[in-house]
């Protein structure tokens, strides 16, 4: 009745794929030490940073196992290609870390700024491990981007001090907006391109821009546009 997470299923070594395999078609397993099989109605999640499906392609994943797994496949983009996604996983951050819960940070404009521009190699790992490190040296104070690593230098072209926030204490809704508006000055009004680096469908730009004009929220665009 649970679901059961396999991360990393791309390195699971071929002896385990085929006791997992066996587990999927019979729904019954033998735990170590056990003479008795148990009956298990589980839902499997199985993710992988790999190319599995070429990988079983020349049988270095099993074919069975694939086809068994791959039911409904989400393929999830990197994170600079979906960085609207970077406020929710910052809140989720501050909301479920530890130390973000002991020391409170506060995230300054220019650490948002670069966190928006960042390339993230290390996607949504490398932008936590970043958090955690600028939470502590931070220490309860504001957020800069010496604290996380990163410079405004290493920001994507386009990024300068144009597109600082109009103020610090922004809800995720406003900063949305904010990030769409910068991207569609910087693009020249281009929403297909601002919808590709958002990782949305051009359909769902015109959509928010459409409710974001119709409401008022106080948050300005860049360049005083609204």
């Amino acid at each position: 009745g649970g679901t059961l997470h396999i991360d990393e299923i791309g390195e699971m070594p071929e002896n385990s794929q085929a006791a997992l395999l066996r587990v999927l078609d019979s729904g019954t397993f033998r735990p170590l030490g056990s003479s008795g099989e148990i009956k298990a109605d589980v839902r499997i999640i199985a993710s992988t940073n790999r190319d599995i499906e070429g990988q079983a392609a020349v049988d270095r994943f099993r074919r069975d196992l694939f086809y068994r797994l791959c039911v409904c496949r989400i393929d999830l983009p990197p994170l600079r290609d979906r960085r609207e996604d970077i406020p929710v996983l910052v809140n989720h951050f501050l909301e479920s870390s530890e130390s973000a819960r002991r020391f409170h940070p506060r995230l300054g404009d220019a650490a948002i700024n670069v966190l928006l521009a960042h390339d993230w190699p290390g996607n949504v790992r490398e932008l936590f491990s970043r958090l955690e490190r600028a939470t502590l040296t931070a220490e309860g104070g504001t957020i800069e981007p010496m604290h996380l690593g990163l410079t405004p230098d290493s920001a994507a072209p386009g990024t300068s001090a144009q597109s600082a926030l109009p103020r610090e204490d922004l809800t995720l809704e406003e900063l949305e907006r904010w990030y769409t508006r910068m991207l569609l000055e910087r693009e020249g009004g281009n929403i297909t391109e601002v919808s590709r680096v958002l990782g949305v469908d051009p359909t769902t730009v015109r959509r928010k821009l459409k409710r974001w004009d119709q409401v008022a929220t106080g948050v300005n665009r860049p360049n005083s546009l609204r």
